[in-house]
């Protein structure tokens, strides 16, 4: 029996949020890192010495004065980059190319060198804990997945929990398939270039069908950016009222007055609607209740779809990666098509082999982190300049680091990924100069397999295997890049 006379009533600043790390190395002699795995940004950055102004984080700090391979950039290019988060909290520094390796557990790694990093001297508020920067996975020339080059196919996948360990895969098998799967069309937008966009048409609640189609919130090219690096969902106030009423009609507990969120006194889920969300080509995904719904001190439920947009330069909807638990959730940039298949991610899964593909296949560990931050609620950043999805760094423009103009399918990246005869994976790196170029390989590490407990991976040449962990940290909205244009 709850009483209502002490109830705590929720509030978005209470609210956990979701975020997923993923372990590396840079450098050489190698430095490990943790750095959030990011849907919603497009480059791979970690806090460097000097440091201006940094946050803390668990790891030392990188120095890359110690490191034989970090190159900066030369004087010709652009080479300072400023990237702006949704809650207003930033990074900024040098871009450089520097050797970034993930160890296997069979004593194999993953090497590639010649990436082109962030180096962050200045960064505010972004990560109040344990994490030293982002691996972004968005469809720009300087994100993870572009540069692992062409052997990946443009192809990863993911799957998160709360709980356990969760997995992040690239390559020919990160391609999702079998009883379940279902899948919806991926749209780029030019005016926001470099982001993963679907289309939903309709939300269900329990038998109540709510369309887009009659409300400005209808589209067919995209009307939902999908986002690993956003905790919550959310929808456009006016869409997510209809929403919301449909739960009210099915929901007979006491409601929670309360401005922000659909709350109700109970401590039951039994009393909620199962929630379905029908995104385009008929993928229809069924979410479980926690997907949806939280409980705060078994005092009260709420939903957990939040009206956007959060601040004038947010998204007006976004998929979080709440919402996405327990699905493995494949991206496939030459069929421009993302997947869904119904996956209990806390388990630990064989990973599957496939010997003849000419494509490498790499999994993941993922360290899962969650905190209660009064930004931590905040939806990825858009709008203002900030979200258009181009990116470039501060400066001039240049050719060997600006993004590709379509990148639709290709797959190309600044890496040119060309099969390794001996066998192993490998990609050549641009860099900077004609003088980069390196070759991307899995060698043998000298067995440090047990120095990588949260991004294990374990696998024989075009087969690899790895994890992603939880622990406790604020969300990290999507980062945007500032754009600027000579002249």
């Amino acid at each position: 029996m709850i009483n209502s006379n002490h109830l705590l009533m929720p509030t978005l600043s209470l609210i956990p949020s979701y975020l997923y790390l993923m372990k590396l190395k840079i450098g050489t002699p190698p430095v490990e890192i943790d750095a959030a795995i990011d849907t919603g940004s497009h480059i791979i950055w970690t806090q460097c010495l000097p440091c201006l102004h940094c946050y803390k984080q668990r790891n030392p700090i990188f120095d890359p004065s110690k490191s034989s391979t970090y190159k900066e950039c030369n004087t010709t290019q652009s080479c300072d980059y400023d990237l702006v988060y949704g809650d207003l909290s930033y990074s900024k520094g040098r871009l450089a190319t520097e050797t970034v390796t993930i160890q296997s557990t069979s004593g194999h790694s993953y090497v590639m060198p010649e990436t082109v990093i962030g180096c962050s001297h200045n960064s505010s508020g972004l990560i109040r804990s344990t994490a030293s920067g982002i691996v972004g996975l968005g469809w720009e020339s300087l994100s993870l997945i572009s540069q692992m080059g062409k052997n990946m196919l443009g192809a990863f996948s993911y799957c998160l929990s709360h709980e356990g360990t969760s997995k992040v895969s690239f390559g020919s098998n990160a391609i999702v398939s079998g009883d379940g799967t279902v899948s919806t069309p991926m749209f780029m937008k030019k005016e926001k270039r470099g982001f993963y966009y679907l289309n939903l048409d309709a939300v269900s609640v329990g038998e109540a069908r709510v369309e887009t189609l009659g409300t400005p919130f209808h589209a067919v090219d995209g009307n939902i950016l999908i986002d690993s690096g956003s905790t919550l969902t959310y929808l456009p106030a006016s869409y997510l009222s209809l929403v919301r009423e449909s739960v009210e009609k099915v929901v007979t507990a006491e409601k929670v007055d309360n401005d922000d969120m659909l709350c109700y006194k109970t401590n039951s889920m039994d009393v909620f609607p199962v929630i379905t969300m029908h995104f385009s080509g008929g993928a229809d995904l069924v979410l479980d209740k926690n997907n949806t719904y939280m409980a705060f001190n078994g005092q009260a439920i709420c939903l957990m779809i939040m009206p956007g947009p959060i601040s004038p330069i947010a998204e007006k909807a976004i998929f979080g990666n709440r919402a996405q638990n327990n699905f493995l959730v494949g991206y496939d940039r030459s069929s421009l098509q993302v997947s869904f298949k119904p996956t209990d991610c806390g388990v630990t899964q064989d990973v599957p082999r496939d010997s003849t593909s000419a494509a490498s296949f790499l999994q993941f560990n993922i360290n899962f982190l969650q905190s209660t931050h009064p930004a931590a609620f905040r939806s990825s950043g858009a709008g203002d300049g900030l979200g258009e999805g181009k990116y470039s760094v501060s400066g001039s423009e240049s050719s060997s680091l600006e993004s590709s103009p379509d990148g639709a399918g290709t797959g190309d990246s600044l890496v040119d990924g060309e099969e390794d005869g001996g066998g192993g994976e490998s990609a050549r790196g641009s860099g900077f100069g004609d003088d980069a170029g390196g070759d991307r390989d899995e060698s043998d590490s000298g067995g440090r397999g047990g120095e990588s407990r949260l991004c294990e991976i374990a696998g024989e040449r075009d087969s690899f295997s790895a994890l992603v962990i939880p622990k406790d940290r604020r969300h990290i909205d999507r980062i945007t890049m500032k754009q600027r244009h000579p002249g």
